[in-house]
């Protein structure tokens, strides 16, 4: 029996053939972030020409960049900037804005809600 382990975690995965040792390989692979969750074919299927060209310039600089960004949240992270980014996040969404718009009605911003529906239009 060997093991192959997943060089960021050190946890060993059982692997007692050759085909179990390869597929344990393809999911430590999988779990490492990427920019992009499908195949290249996907994109490539699926984008402009145009699109996908720059998004092929694109990739190399965005896969060189991800641990060190990811490292920054990391060391920056903490639980009063959780509830910042998770609430302010949430702003922007679409159940949010239908919340939201009816209270700016119910409280006589008329004006301020179809200038608000205006911009989101």
């Amino acid at each position: 029996m060997e093991f192959v382990s997943d060089e960021k975690n050190q946890s060993p995965l059982r692997a007692d053939t050759r085909h179990d040792k390869m597929a344990a390989i393809e999911t430590v692979k999988a779990t490492k972030p990427d920019a992009g969750l499908r195949s290249l074919d996907h994109y490539k299927n699926k984008l402009p020409s145009w699109r996908y060209a720059a998004r092929q310039k694109l990739i190399p600089l965005v896969r060189w960049e991800t641990p060190y960004v990811a490292k920054l949240q990391n060391t920056m992270r903490s639980p009063l900037l959780d509830s910042y980014f998770s609430i302010t996040a949430n702003l922007g969404t679409h159940t949010f804005f239908m919340i939201f718009l009816p209270v700016l009605f119910w409280c006589g911003y008329t004006n301020l809600g179809r200038g608000w529906v205006e911009y989101q239009t």
